[in-house]
């Protein structure tokens, strides 16, 4: 029996006077690839924000997993979810301290940390980044770092915008085989972003388009 991740409910969103988002009616499956569809501006980051709690509707509701998301519970329910940003901000020193950065959050302790990260490092195939002063990297290799940074938490949600644009061809395969095993082997909800249509359809178990603020199956 298939179970939502989330459901929202005549979700609406605004910024600066404009409607980014107008949402009546919509669930995401739990344990599914997800990918949202549309043009730059139209409110796909936007989303993202709501459902990984970092932003707030003005109007409506999301209940996550059956809970109905509340300013008392937000913050308890945001350890769940994970998102990488298109532009992910990095702190300063090297790969290996960014890894860490959310372990160290939640008090783990500094050899359990550093055992992780580097065996994040192994699984995204990026150990020789380890001591690499994050100023140096490129592009590919700070998402790379920021994936990282997100899967080594295990959040039960993985949230990711625009994964790919600068990933070499390489990585991306990589990554996409990833993505398929952690909802195969760990049941994972991934929702992603993405205007790339033949990768959205061929990588998800649905699609969603998002035009002038409205969400519709693809």
């Amino acid at each position: 029996m298939m179970s939502n991740q989330y459901h929202l409910n005549n979700i609406q969103f605004s910024y600066a006077g404009k409607k980014i988002l107008d949402i009546k009616q919509q669930t995401f499956q739990q344990g599914k690839i997800t990918a949202l569809v549309g043009a730059n501006g139209a409110g796909k980051s936007t989303l993202l924000g709501l459902l990984s709690f970092i932003l707030n509707a003005e109007l409506g509701e999301i209940e996550f997993s059956g809970t109905k998301v509340t300013k008392n519970n937000q913050a308890t329910l945001r350890k769940s979810v994970g998102l990488v940003q298109q532009n992910p901000y990095l702190i300063k020193g090297n790969v290996i301290k960014n890894i860490e950065l959310g372990l160290k959050f939640r008090h783990v302790k500094p050899v359990t940390r550093e055992c992780m990260a580097r065996e994040m490092l192994r699984l995204l195939k990026i150990e020789s980044l380890a001591d690499r002063s994050v100023k140096s990297l490129s592009g590919g290799e700070a998402q790379k770092v920021a994936i990282g940074r997100m899967l080594v938490l295990d959040p039960e949600v993985i949230l990711l915008d625009e994964p790919f644009t600068h990933l070499d061809r390489e990585f991306v395969e990589e990554f996409e085989s990833l993505i398929k095993q952690l909802r195969d082997k760990q049941d994972k909800t991934i929702i992603f972003t993405t205007h790339n249509q033949t990768q959205a359809k061929t990588l998800s178990d649905q699609v969603f388009s998002i035009t002038d603020g409205y969400l519709t199956e693809a």
